[in-house]
């Protein structure tokens, strides 16, 4: 009598993921890290909104970190979703039947995969925050020297207009000056004149 042994096969969660790891077309958002043994979200708002929905049916990334963690996934580094299992590498989708679900996981890894998602997304939201603001800055500074650099030939134009205009002024002035007090000497010369006229003839004879 033979026996036949049954080959397990793979969850559908277990594909899907290796699926999108493995597209290159995704790189950008999720991807295997250098030597193909983690893989990497790059992107946590874009995984959750372009890519789980195609293969999941929701967009919920702290149900699928749960996901992970129920087949014996591991967190590398703490400031970025980089997760492991030895039965999930690059090339080796035949060891994914390897990979088994946990029944009972530990209720503080469910509620610490819900913090890891928030946390992450909030860190994406911040570095996209911060590099708009940066690009602000710079426009507003691109704008004040292209404004001072177009203000400061104009001002020359009309301080030299100005100086063009004003050289006779000096020798105006003077002439006015000169002419204002001619004539005043004249006037009072006048009243003198007047002033002792009056006293002769009020003087007795």
């Amino acid at each position: 009598m033979k026996m036949q042994f049954q080959i397990r096969k793979p969850t559908l969660f277990l594909i899907k993921t290796y699926q999108l790891v493995d597209d290159p077309t995704n790189n950008d958002v999720i991807s295997w890290n250098d030597d193909g043994s983690t893989f990497i979200i790059w992107q946590p708002s874009g995984f959750s909104r372009d890519l789980l929905p195609k293969l999941f049916k929701h967009n919920n990334l702290s149900s699928f970190i749960r996901q992970l963690n129920n087949y014996g996934f591991r967190r590398i580094i703490p400031k970025r979703l980089e997760f492991t299992n030895d039965s999930f590498k690059r090339g080796e989708k035949h060891l994914l039947s390897e990979i088994h679900r946990h029944k009972n996981l530990p209720p503080f890894l469910l509620k610490n995969a819900d913090i890891v998602a928030e946390n992450h997304m909030l860190r994406e939201k911040n570095t996209y925050l911060n590099q708009k603001l940066s690009q602000m800055k710079n426009m507003g500074n691109n704008i004040l020297m292209t404004t001072t650099n177009h203000a400061m030939p104009l001002d020359l134009m009309a301080i030299k207009s100005t100086e063009s205009t004003n050289k006779g002024t000096p020798l105006l002035l003077t002439l006015k000056v000169k002419e204002k007090t001619g004539h005043e000497a004249k006037v009072l010369k006048q009243q003198r004149v007047s002033e002792e006229q009056e006293q002769q003839d009020s003087s007795p004879e």
